[in-house]
């Protein structure tokens, strides 16, 4: 009987890669849905609001999470300023599966809507 040589090389892992983390803030698969329906590209997302475009690739693809909730009304309101096929009951929808509460109206001084308990 022949030993077998062992092959020393082992496979290397880049550490560089940054870490996959799975897409469970459905409040970004929400804005990703809003984005491809009215037909625009992450960058022209990111640049009507504000956003690093990196960032919003990086939220879209899962290796980000967990946005922030200036983000999120920053984006959707990208969308509602772009497009007639959403209005702020979209915002409330994308900032309560995130878990933060209701955006204030455009000009009430920071307000939070009626109804509306903490």
């Amino acid at each position: 009987m022949m030993n077998k040589k062992r092959s020393s090389k082992r496979s290397i892992k880049n550490k560089t890669a940054k870490k996959k983390y799975p897409k469970s803030v459905k409040s970004i698969n929400t804005i990703t849905k809003m984005r491809k329906k009215a037909g625009l590209t992450c960058n022209a997302l990111a640049e009507m609001s504000y956003v690093d475009p990196k960032y919003l690739w990086e939220l879209e693809n899962g290796l980000k999470r967990n946005p922030g909730r200036d983000i999120l009304i920053r984006l959707v309101r990208g969308l509602i300023g772009f497009t007639k096929l959403f209005d702020e009951s979209h915002l409330d929808k994308v900032l309560s599966e995130a878990n933060y509460p209701p955006a204030p109206l455009p000009g009430t001084n920071n307000e939070y809507r009626p109804g509306y308990r903490r």
